[in-house]
């Protein structure tokens, strides 16, 4: 997205390039693994449909920035609904109709072959417009941009992975069940807030590249924020709820994970806005200094505090490192804004102040998980107070 709005007017041969690089890396990928293979026990047909999977799904992805980037939304979502309708018939029917003892890869290939049909849907798309898949300034600007987020990306896979093999070597499996279940039902969330922030994504960079509707763009945030803010609120409140309808009354203690996971939707969303101003302007060292921070916080208090508290402290050690990603982003952010003069796209009082509500509201709806009617006026309340905010608060949305 940054690279479609730097390269604006030409933005359909950036796209086939990009193609044309996550091509090269991928037969890379498998280059390397094929040459590895004989040294590692994984069994390699998966490991192969993956790379597949992997590729064909860039293809879509690269699609959807471009589309999303023209403001072409209804071909997004009849793409994306093709997709999704395809890959749930197929994968359930054809394993439904396959032997027993291939059912496996019939359901895994199955899921391969649709993220195939939909990239090659995608790649003619954008073949059409322009098939230069090199361009050495466009393949150097992405590498150069990237390949210091690859640590970023691998501490984002220690921090979702960490607490649950940790939990697991402390607590035991039945402990890391319910975990997992609680950790799922909160981040269900991410499904809405990441829809969310992609369609904020082609404004804001506008919003930088020209420098005009700052104070525009301040207030869409501030209105994002709410939204996201009403969506926590919500998922806390009921959690106790979610629970007994997403699995057995044996997982109800796994209640009091989902706060402070549902919570750290809200900070996840909150360094992904922030995150935009250091992706426009290249700034992806900080990124991965900041998240490789983030992951050392995650692990190292779990391995303190998990043997002494027990499974759901993992919960908190969690939301902490995702607060330390939001408020890093958040001042490495605000400095790039100042020195490009749009400071005033983050108003820097009114998103701490939403920082600390959403910490409130965290902690009043766990004390009142016991007493389910005062929590549900309690929710009434406060869903009130969020669709009335911003004139106590003055937010001026």
């Amino acid at each position: 997205m940054a690279g479609l709005t730097r390269y604006e007017k030409d933005k359909e041969r950036f796209t086939a390039s990009m193609i044309g690089l996550i091509t090269a890396l991928s037969v890379f990928s498998v280059i390397v693994y094929t040459s590895i293979t004989s040294q590692i026990s994984f069994d390699s047909k998966y490991v192969y449909a993956l790379l597949v999977e992997i590729l064909f799904s860039a293809y879509f992805n690269f699609w959807a920035a471009y589309i999303r980037n023209n403001y072409e939304y209804i071909r997004l979502f009849c793409m994306t609904l093709f997709h999704s309708i395809s890959t749930i018939m197929v994968t359930t029917i054809f394993p439904m109709l396959s032997p027993q003892n291939v059912r496996l890869d019939v359901r895994i290939y199955s899921e391969v072959v649709i993220w195939v049909l939909t990239g090659i849907i995608c790649l003619i798309m954008i073949i059409r417009k322009n098939c230069a898949f090199y361009c050495r300034d466009y393949w150097i600007f992405a590498l150069k941009q990237n390949v210091p987020l690859i640590p970023h990306y691998l501490s984002a896979t220690i921090l979702n992975q960490s607490d649950r093999v940790m939990i697991g070597m402390y607590c035991g499996k039945t402990k890391t069940a319910f975990y997992n279940l609680a950790y799922t039902i909160s981040f269900m969330m991410l499904v809405i807030t990441n829809a969310v922030k992609s369609s904020l994504d082609p404004y804001f960079y506008q919003v930088i590249k020209k420098g005009e509707g700052v104070e525009q763009l301040s207030k869409r945030i501030n209105q994002l924020f709410f939204i996201v803010i009403f969506l926590c609120v919500v998922s806390i409140a009921i959690a106790p709820e979610l629970i007994l309808v997403f699995a057995p009354v044996d997982y109800y203690e796994a209640r009091y994970v989902i706060p402070p996971l549902a919570v750290s939707v809200f900070f996840i969303f909150a360094y992904n806005v922030f995150s935009c101003v250091e992706f426009y302007y290249g700034k992806t060292k900080e990124i991965m200094l900041i998240s490789s921070l983030g992951a050392f916080v995650n692990v190292g208090l779990n391995f303190i505090l998990i043997p002494v508290f027990g499974y759901i402290i993992a919960s908190y050690t969690t939301l902490i490192s995702y607060i330390i990603f939001a408020l890093g982003h958040f001042r490495v952010s605000w400095r790039l804004a100042k020195n490009h003069g749009l400071e005033k796209i983050y108003k820097i009082k009114r998103i701490l102040l939403l920082f600390v509500l959403v910490l409130i509201i965290m902690g009043v709806f766990v004390c009142l998980y016991d007493y389910i009617t005062v929590r549900y006026f309690v929710l009434i309340f406060f869903l009130i107070f969020i669709v009335k905010g911003k004139y106590f608060l003055k937010f001026h949305l």
